[in-house]
């Protein structure tokens, strides 16, 4: 009966993202009372009164759960790296959307939403988003590699510092960026998840942070004139340094397209005196917002907020999916090919293991032992190959020490 009526919701909603809503709700409420609301939906759409389907029966559903005194439907932390099913699916995915002109937004909180503090990262944003702060180019040119469920691996060119290829070049985003970024996705998940949802479908997920609060975030112990600032000034370049795809090398029958993290960013000076304060106002964008909003993401540890060494956090972000992928197995990559897939600056130190070799002991000293947000320990370690030609670089993911207590 669960899975015919699921299926009989799914049918005229055409919400794939609500179904745990929706499973929850059978759970909650017992079938007969959600096929009693679909009813209701059904008569409605005959009558032509419905333009969301989706919307108008969560409502019928939340209504009904408020009615019974279900306070709360049980929120789910995503312990596996969501993969799209293809290729076509998550290049499609991604394409920004453009907000209808005149548009009245109605503002809600995600049907389910992430767990206050959680880091809900979009899976397919990688290291490759972020230069680090050495590399001093204003465009530059990465290859992009992911996987999709289909066990097909991707490549693609991504551009970074230009939205077309022929554009001029503004910037490209770095690690400290990227933190910024991952501190404005912390503070939307402790807010509520609120999204704004157009007339057309189209959805925005925003955020009002004191700056501040921003600034506790990234763990800045104090906080005066320079570093709001700073704020100010990396939020703006974050806002302006745009990506682009080439998908024609794919040959999907797609074009490629341009596309930025952030949408509008608004700036609020509130106050005076003593209780004067900057508030950031950031809207993601529609790009971001529908990954997060259909919970396309891999929850991260706020350990991604404290890593200082620069190519230790790209590292983090690059090691996890693929340890993600390999439960209980080893991941390991020789250091001169690490230095490729992380797309570091070029440097005569390259050429000498030794060097690559200290040049990741830093790196591998910050995040060893560190944890995935389901408590299994990262583990990391150098040594030799067999023909001393290169180090190689060990990590795989070990189960927390009580799980050993139990067996």
């Amino acid at each position: 009966m669960t899975q015919y009526l699921l299926d009989e919701i799914l049918k005229y909603t055409k919400s794939k993202k609500s179904l745990p809503f929706y499973k929850n709700a059978i759970k909650e409420l017992g079938a007969g009372i959600v096929e009693g609301e679909l009813g209701e939906l059904k008569y409605q759409i005959r009558t032509g009164d419905v333009n969301h389907p989706a919307k108008y029966f969560n409502k019928l559903l939340q209504v009904q759960l408020k009615k019974h005194g279900v306070k709360d439907i049980k929120k789910t932390i995503p312990k596996n790296t969501y993969r799209e099913l293809t290729q076509q699916n998550l290049f499609g995915n991604l394409i920004p959307v453009n907000i209808p002109v005149g548009s009245i937004p109605d503002k809600r909180k995600m049907l389910q939403p992430y767990f206050r503090g959680q880091i809900p990262f979009p899976t397919f944003i990688g290291q490759e988003f972020f230069a680090t702060s050495k590399n001093k180019k204003t465009s530059d040119t990465v290859i992009y590699k992911t996987e999709t469920k289909d066990g097909k691996k991707v490549e693609v060119t991504l551009i970074r510092g230009k939205s077309r290829p022929r554009d001029k070049a503004v910037g490209i985003p770095t690690v400290y960026h990227g933190k910024l970024f991952v501190a404005l996705i912390k503070a939307w998940t402790d807010k509520g998840s609120q999204v704004l949802e157009h007339k057309d479908g189209t959805v925005v997920c925003f955020v009002r942070v004191p700056a501040r609060e921003l600034a506790g975030y990234l763990g800045w112990k104090k906080f005066g004139g320079s570093q709001l600032e700073q704020l100010n000034t990396t939020l703006r370049e974050l806002n302006s340094y745009p990506y682009y795809y080439r998908l024609e090398e794919l040959d999907l029958g797609l074009k490629g397209f341009g596309f930025y993290l952030l949408g509008d960013v608004r700036i609020i000076d509130a106050g005076k005196g003593k209780t004067a304060e900057t508030i950031f106002e950031v809207m993601f964008s529609t790009t971001v917002s529908k990954q997060l909003d259909d919970r396309k993401s891999i929850s991260k540890s706020d350990g991604l907020l404290t890593i200082r060494n620069e190519i230790a956090w790209k590292l983090r972000l690059y090691l996890e999916p693929r340890l993600l992928y390999i439960p209980n197995d080893v991941y390991s990559i020789n250091l001169e090919n690490l230095i490729k897939e992380l797309q570091l600056p070029p440097s005569s130190k390259h050429k000498y293991k030794s060097k690559r070799k200290n040049l990741f002991l830093k790196s591998v000293e910050e995040i060893n032992t560190s944890k995935t947000t389901d408590g299994r320990i990262i583990k990391l370690k150098i040594i030799l190959n067999k023909d001393k030609a290169d180090y190689k670089l060990i990590a795989f993911l070990e189960a927390p020490e009580q799980e050993y207590l139990e067996v």
